[in-house]
């Protein structure tokens, strides 16, 4: 993905985390010299054997894929739903069951997927306490707001893929850990103004990207 989005060799592009002083371990690419085309912010998730890699040339991403199956055999909607009673709040419990059963798990999924891009794309993951976090549909655009405060420089998008739920944040990283600027570089980060094809997806065939780059290694 170095080699296609940015012009860098495979043998330039090394992938870190961050300052683990500061507990933060969002993986940043660190590239040995200035990229030719462009910077790649990323995130990857992986879930019943299908990766899901997403990536941005100005913003920092975040991506999240669940298959939208109940995870243990044998478990009822009613008994995993009580499990998971804290992760959502009042007002997303009542979005989701305002369907009947056969769209609640779907509907689960969907909050569930779009709260972990987010708390991934800001580089805290599991640490990020879900119940802090709460989405709402304005004029049928998701919007998330965290401990009652707007977020208002991430954007979201959620779709299926298959039987997946998959959704990824997009951020211009203001409120971004100060690790994240050391680490990436303050001159790649971008300042607010998403626009609509920020969030446009762009599929890639992973297979192919990692077979070049093979390949490439092989002849540097």
């Amino acid at each position: 993905a170095a080699e296609e989005f940015c012009g860098v060799a495979f043998s330039q592009a090394v992938i870190v985390r961050e300052d683990p002083q500061f507990k933060q371990k969002k993986p940043v690419l660190v590239l040995d010299k200035a990229p030719v085309r462009g910077y790649l912010h990323f995130n990857v998730s992986h879930d019943h054997g299908v990766v899901f890699l997403v990536g941005h040339p100005r913003f920092s991403v975040g991506v999240d894929a669940m298959k939208m199956i109940l995870p243990k055999a044998g478990d009822t909607l009613q008994g995993f739903f009580a499990d998971m009673q804290g992760v959502m709040t009042r007002g997303e419990w009542t979005w989701i069951k305002a369907e009947d059963q056969g769209e609640q798990l779907q509907r689960f999924f969907t909050l569930w997927t779009m709260k972990e891009a987010f708390a991934k794309g800001v580089g805290e993951g599991l640490s990020c306490p879900l119940a802090s976090l709460e989405l709402t549909l304005e004029e049928g655009e998701w919007v998330i707001f965290r401990d009652g405060w707007r977020q208002r420089f991430w954007r979201l998008k959620t779709q299926q893929y298959a039987n997946f739920a998959i959704s990824f944040a997009v951020g211009a990283p203001a409120g971004m850990h100060p690790s994240y600027y050391s680490t990436v570089g303050a001159d790649k980060i971008a300042p607010p103004g998403i626009t609509d094809d920020d969030l446009c997806w762009r599929d890639i065939d992973l297979q192919a990207l990692l077979l070049q780059a093979k390949q490439n290694k092989g002849s540097g």
